[in-house]
């Protein structure tokens, strides 16, 4: 299955860092994030990729070139004017396979992707997403709150970036699984969000399916998740 990542935003959170360095290729004990993504789901058994690049392109291109280094294909879709992450998908909409792994590139989440994307196609929905509880006020630290809520089914019902406070609440883990289809429902050449144009579509059409995962995502869109994502891989080397 094709893998996509999206690889282009600005990372204006990680300032100075970000203002010479794309966000995904911020090292972490002198490895881009982004060769740990890559690798992870290589290990998994996925190896085709396509790199949703923008903001300081170049240096992603120059240093994964077509993969091959790595015993992977990779492939290109570049930005040249901002666009979102909903925009950047839109316009890669002819390079997109018929059913793909959607992840952020400044996100690590290490779960079986071969079982996530058999409950995506088991349930014959549009999209899924995985989702993450937080243990407790510690493990959440500054890392977003719980943003959707699930279903008896195990739909999401809902979503809100600014936070749910429901029983059945969860965060979105930075993990999608995607018919191509439902891409169509990004309008083109304009800057959007998943979350602001395709989350609430599928919500209202209930066509979100949620796989729900106890395996804890790492992102470093902060200064301080960098250094927990830091804490993470230096456990693991």
């Amino acid at each position: 299955m094709q893998v996509v990542i999206l690889a282009g935003g600005l990372g204006t959170r990680l300032r100075p860092i970000t203002e010479h360095i794309p966000k995904p290729m911020v090292p972490i004990h002198n490895r881009p994030f982004l060769d740990y993504l890559i690798v992870f789901l290589r290990d998994s058994g996925f190896t085709t990729f396509l790199l949703l690049v923008g903001h300081l392109r170049h240096k992603i291109i120059s240093h994964f070139g077509d993969g091959k280094s790595l015993g992977v294909h990779i492939s290109y879709a570049e930005e040249t004017t901002p666009l979102g992450n909903g925009g950047a998908l839109r316009a890669a909409f002819e390079q997109l396979d018929d059913v793909f792994l959607l992840l952020y590139g400044d996100t690590y989440l290490p779960i079986d992707y071969h079982d996530f994307t058999r409950c995506f196609l088991d349930s014959q929905k549009r999209a899924a997403v995985a989702v993450y509880r937080y243990r407790d006020s510690t493990d959440r630290g500054d890392d977003a709150a719980h943003n959707l809520c699930v279903d008896d089914e195990g739909l999401v019902i809902d979503f809100n970036q600014q936070g749910i406070a429901s029983a059945n609440a969860y965060v979105e883990s930075g993990a999608l699984a995607l018919k191509k289809e439902t891409v169509s429902l990004l309008p083109e050449r304009h800057e959007n969000s998943l979350g602001s144009v395709l989350f609430p579509a599928l919500i209202a059409g209930r066509e979100l399916q949620a796989y729900v995962t106890n395996k804890r995502f790492y992102d470093i869109g902060t200064p301080v998740r960098l250094q927990k994502a830091m804490d993470y891989f230096k456990v693991l080397q």
